[in-house]
């Protein structure tokens, strides 16, 4: 058995214990006595369980209406506790780093469980978080990688940051209908939830909601959601996703690498699309720009390696820096509307592209815009180019044929030619207008 030491303080009219030692030999339960000196034992002061490595089961008494922070962290043998029932908060860091604690009840009479409460208490499968707590701290659940299922109940009003991120083993949630916003990066990481419905009265979802949520294959999002942040369901497992109707922006990287993506609509409602949104999507095999989308953002659709199909709306004005980048299977690119810049690398490595017409409201094509298109046969360069970067056509083992209509009248013009970069050379040569960067 373990050998276990009190200490006390007075405080007021009771008691506070201060500390509670035990030998890390054999495993010892502790039950805190309710008196000391016949007066009450009302708190238990922070870390008072620092040096209780041998102490695997707790009993608080109900005379106890405190528990500072950190009051049990780093009981590492700790396997299960009852709490006392007069208690009205989780305080920050109680339980932090409690790797054995398996299970826990939290009193009815508990408002708030603040930040860290349970973070890194890996062994823990379930917790009952009573009708009445308001608020869930930033990290409160944190790496309980062992948590199975947690119901929030309408009660709650707030979950800061990060409160479940990284339990691997959450499978099913259930949201407060009463939150209005998903603070960023709630279930971040949790690899097993599998789906999630995201209550009416919610309007928005922050950055990093469901990131690398790899087995989120249902995701239920009310109309009344008008803003979603960046990388919120990057990573997840979803085949198809229905963007809400009162959003006018997706986010950088909201959707990068939802390897799953086979479809999405991007409705008429949105406005911009930010960097990276569809990056990585390696099963979507078409998209459609609407022709409501004005601003675009680079690396779009890089690393789409089964995307064969795109068609840019009205409105878009340009085809970003590494668009298209590694899009493997690229075939067709219909454009409408009044593109004016092809920028860097914009359809670099795309290897399926046979044939490419650049509209003649371009004026500039940036460098290695075209770079290892390694089936690209033949190019036609509209009438308005003024400036093309360097390396544009570098790798574009296959081109036999570029077609320039050019300003001033002249004709349009067909080069065949062994070496892609004189075409670069080739315009510099004809008119001041044209140059290579």
């Amino acid at each position: 058995m373990a050998d276990i030491r009190f200490q006390f303080e007075l405080m007021g009219n009771g008691y506070a214990l201060s500390r509670c030692s035990a030998s890390s030999e054999g495993k010892s339960q502790v039950v805190i006595p309710s008196t000391y000196n016949g007066k009450p034992v009302t708190k238990i002061c922070q870390g008072a369980f620092g040096d209780a490595y041998g102490v695997t089961s707790i009993v608080v008494p109900d005379s106890v209406t405190e528990i500072e922070q950190g009051a049990f962290s780093r009981c590492w043998g700790l396997e299960n506790i009852k709490l006392p029932a007069k208690l009205t908060k989780i305080s920050s860091g109680t339980f932090t780093d409690c790797r054995k604690l398996t299970s826990v009840t939290i009193p009815s009479g508990v408002k708030i469980i603040e930040n860290g409460a349970f973070s890194y208490c890996f062994a823990l499968k379930s917790v009952t978080i009573p009708s009445g707590v308001t608020m869930i701290g930033m990290r409160a659940f944190s790496q309980c990688k062992s948590l199975q299922s947690v119901v929030i109940p309408d009660t709650v009003t707030e979950i800061d940051y990060y409160a479940f991120e990284e339990c691997e083993s959450l499978a099913s949630v259930k949201l407060s209908n009463r939150l209005t916003r998903l603070i960023p990066g709630l279930f971040k990481w949790c690899a097993s939830l599998k789906s999630i419905v995201i209550p009416n009265s919610v309007t928005s979802i922050g950055y990093s909601m469901f990131i690398g949520c790899r087995s989120l294959t249902s995701v239920t999002i009310p109309s009344t959601v008008r803003e979603i942040g960046q990388q919120a369901f990057s990573g997840c497992g979803f085949s198809t996703f229905n963007i809400p109707t009162a959003l006018a922006e997706i986010s950088e990287g909201l959707f990068a690498d939802c390897k799953n993506l086979t479809k999405i609509t991007i409705p008429s409602n949105i406005k911009k699309i930010g960097n990276g949104a569809f990056s990585g999507c390696a099963s979507l095999a078409s998209i459609t720009i609407p022709n409501t989308v004005t601003d675009i953002g680079n690396n779009l659709f890089r690393e789409c390696t089964n995307l064969t199909s795109a068609t840019l709306g009205s409105a878009v004005t340009k085809i970003g820096g590494s668009m298209f980048e590694k899009c493997e299977n690229l075939t067709t690119v219909k454009i409408f509307g009044g593109i004016t810049r092809i920028d860097v690398k914009a359809f670099s490595q795309c290897r399926s592209l046979t044939s490419f017409t650049v509209p003649d409201t371009v004026t500039s094509i940036g460098g290695m815009a075209f770079y290892e298109c390694r089936s690209l046969c033949s190019v036609t360069i509209g009438r308005s180019v003024k400036t093309i970067g360097t390396s544009v056509f570098n790798g574009c083992w296959g081109l036999s044929s570029v077609k320039f209509l050019c300003p001033n009248g002249w004709l349009p013009i067909k080069i065949n030619f062994a070496d892609p970069v004189a075409v670069a050379n080739y315009l510099k040569q004809r008119s001041p207008e044209l140059h290579r960067e």
